[in-house]
């Protein structure tokens, strides 16, 4: 492979183990080492361009990785990671697992995360291209940490093709490469990394919820803006908002009506005009005609009916 990082030579393991840390530093911009057996010292890492991406092979002793920060590029890649030899602890976003020899799991690049290995290891870390992978599979980065499944067909045969890969890698060209790389973007999409995850698309949901209401004043902030904050697609957003028969946008608006319906009501003091800009309404004719669409009579009316 075109790029290595050999630390298993005879010289003191200390002084290995911090050009091992310097060495990971330079090639994995971000990343900390920590918790490292000093006293008997050794790792290698191998890697090569891949496509857009890159692919790496590491192996060492109990070590911990971690990025606490993101990266000051953007945009990071998304990682596979397959286990090859040992076991390994991974944690990001709330969400732990263990990955055994043989399991695979993703990590986002562009959040904290911690890798934890507490004995001798061997894995496979390939970096996929963010944009590309993203458009193809909108929301795969929030579906990290999660070990694969050894029920799962599809699973089984994203193992093959990733074990093939780690044997084979070494020995194909630049264009043999990019050939692998899309036969693993298309086999991504019958792992259970894509299926329904109710926890991650729950806490997304939630999290959505969240910056909607704190942001119902603000006329700016739209479905674009919930998109980019969540660093998630808006396809993807609408796509977990249908399920209750609703776009983002819609969400956002029936959310500033009922809003205003709920002011109207326990503010008598305040002018209708002014509830109207307070949640996120910028023309008042406008959101009288929304307002009346979507309750069936007027704000002064509304207002009327809760005073009688």
């Amino acid at each position: 492979m075109e790029r290595a990082i050999d630390s298993t030579g005879t010289g003191p393991a200390p002084l290995r183990a911090d050009a091992w840390a310097q060495r990971l530093r330079t090639h994995f911009a971000g990343v900390e080492l920590t918790d490292v057996a000093a006293d008997c010292f050794q790792g290698r890492v191998s890697g090569r361009a891949m496509a857009g991406g890159s692919i790496w092979r590491m192996e060492g002793c109990a070590q911990v990785l971690r990025r606490r920060e993101p990266p000051q590029r953007a945009p990071a890649p998304l990682k596979l990671l397959l286990q090859l030899r040992g076991a390994s602890h991974m944690a990001q976003g709330g969400r732990n697992c263990e990955l055994r020899a043989g399991q695979f799991s993703l990590l986002d690049g562009e959040r904290p995360f911690e890798l934890r290995m507490d004995t001798e290891f061997a894995q496979l870390l390939l970096c996929l291209p963010r944009t590309a992978t993203l458009s193809r599979y909108p929301g795969l980065a929030w579906r990290t940490a999660r070990g694969s499944r050894e029920e799962s067909a599809g699973d089984q045969l994203l193992h093959s093709y990733l074990s093939a890969l780690a044997e084979r890698a070494q020995h194909l060209d630049a264009a043999q490469l990019g050939h692998a790389q899309m036969a693993l973007q298309a086999l991504l999409g019958g792992s259970s990394l894509l299926a329904p995850g109710r926890s991650s698309a729950s806490q997304l949901l939630a999290q959505a919820r969240n910056l909607v209401a704190l942001h119902l004043s603000d006329s700016a902030f739209n479905a674009e803006s919930v998109a980019r904050q969540l660093r998630v697609s808006r396809r993807y957003l609408d796509q977990l908002f249908s399920a209750e028969g609703l776009t983002l946008d819609r969400y956002l608006w029936v959310a500033r009506l009922q809003q205003a319906a709920l002011a109207l009501t326990e503010t008598p003091g305040a002018s209708v005009t002014s509830i109207c800009h307070a949640c996120g309404f910028s023309d008042a004719a406008h959101f009288a005609r929304a307002f009346k669409r979507q309750f069936g009579m007027a704000p002064s009316a509304w207002r009327a009916r809760a005073r009688a």
